[in-house]
């Protein structure tokens, strides 16, 4: 809609950074003036070279357009991106994929898969990060919210490669925060622990991409008879990192529960009876 010279106003060339209807930038510059040029600087009104140029506009944008935090310790925004999103993957998907579901999209479309994923965030994940709520909740429900997309064909069975590093990484340090601080288990991150090794075991039909030699102590201390003998036997095979038991006292027994609901009645009748007692 009009031109802007650079040289003569680089404040209003900014400002077009700040535009949100903005969403190409074409060049015809050739080679010749892609090039690096040690005396341009960031600072500089307008920085001399064209990559300069369009650096400091896209920083420009990228920290006017876009929700930008610039923090001294980032450990806590890790922590909540891996428990809210990463968490409510690893937990989902055993429980998704056993119902039928085949992306994410079909396990939110799914109203008791739905709800099960929301409860365990708001209530078991939420209460273990310490920031503002007010704030977590948003970023809970942004990250949540993606989860919806009709464009993003995510499928349950790619989000499930190394599902047993992934939920002793993601999953178990808010069982653990659960049992250090307020003396609970998280039933919730337990049902979907329960529903992982449902997946992984014998005769659920799926074939688990995952590391081999875990892959055959989980079938080596299969037992459907017994499913308390079973969880205590996996626990202790070396397959995870942390002493689960030992460090939340209970986990065993509760995820053998839920281990053989899930076996005895099928995941969506279990998964029923979970809701139904956690209302």
């Amino acid at each position: 809609s009009r031109c802007l010279d650079p040289k003569g106003d680089w404040q209003s060339v900014l400002d077009c950074a700040q535009n949100p209807d903005l969403r190409f930038i074409i060049s015809n510059i050739t080679e010749a003036g892609i090039v690096f040029d040690p005396a341009c600087k960031a600072e500089d009104a307008p920085p001399s070279s064209f990559p300069g140029k369009l650096t400091r506009f896209l920083h420009t944008r990228w920290r006017l357009g876009l929700p930008i935090q610039v923090v001294d310790d980032h450990v806590p925004y890790k922590q909540r991106k891996v428990r809210i999103l990463n968490g409510s993957h690893t937990g989902m998907v055993p429980v998704a994929l056993q119902l039928g579901c085949e992306t994410v999209m079909d396990a939110f479309n799914t109203p008791a898969v739905n709800r099960f994923v929301n409860t365990m965030v708001e209530r078991e994940v939420l209460p273990m990060i310490d920031e503002d709520p007010a704030e977590l909740k948003a970023f809970a429900d942004g990250i949540l919210e993606r989860f919806y997309n009709p464009y993003i064909k995510h499928y349950l069975k790619s989000i499930a490669l190394n599902s047993l590093s992934k939920w002793e990484a993601r999953n178990f340090p808010t069982v653990k925060d659960n049992w250090t601080r307020k003396g609970e288990l998280a039933d919730f991150e337990l049902f979907t622990f329960a529903a992982l090794l449902s997946l992984y075991g014998p005769g659920s039909g799926f074939t688990p991409d995952d590391d081999a030699a875990h892959l055959a102590k989980i079938n080596e201390a299969w037992d459907e008879n017994d499913f308390a003998a079973t969880v205590n036997k996996i626990l202790a095979s070396g397959i995870f990192i942390e002493d689960f038991e030992a460090s939340v006292p209970g986990f065993g027994a509760r995820v053998a529960e839920y281990l053989g609901q899930i076996r005895r009645d099928g995941m969506q009748v279990a998964l029923d009876k979970f809701m139904d007692n956690h209302k």
